[in-house]
């Protein structure tokens, strides 16, 4: 559902997705893409604020003028974007060697969905 956020009538925040069908399955492995690896690209430096609100934090995108509240790893994957374009796996090592996360054979599909959820919110880009 969504929620307004107090920074701005205009902000929206997701806590759970509510797109048809989840979203993920054509943006997370490259599927229906030839068989090549999608590159997620983050947003250029400069366009997202952020201000923790523990246990949230709250992005304000400049260029659409929405404030989102994310929930971790929403923001650690933003960050891991930060130092350049990369698969869904390389988003994974950045995440570990990082902000510690603990290899797991459940993260992929908690990145892809993440991941997905940052695209369909305009943080993040396929190409």
């Amino acid at each position: 559902g969504r929620a307004a956020s107090p920074a701005s009538r205009r902000s929206r925040c997701r806590a759970e997705p509510d797109w048809p069908g989840g979203g993920v399955g054509t943006l997370n492995r490259g599927d229906g893409n030839g068989g090549r690896v999608t590159l997620w690209h983050g947003p250029e430096y400069g366009r997202i604020l952020s201000e923790p609100i523990d246990p949230l934090v709250a992005a304000y995108d400049r260029r659409s003028g929405q404030t989102h509240l994310l929930m971790s790893p929403m923001p650690e994957i933003l960050a891991a974007l930060d130092a350049g374009p990369c698969d869904l796996a390389t988003i994974e090592r950045r995440l570990i060697e990082q902000h510690g996360l603990e290899p797991d054979p459940s993260n992929a599909g908690l990145i892809a969905e993440r991941v997905a959820e940052l695209a369909l919110l305009g943080l993040v880009e396929a190409k």
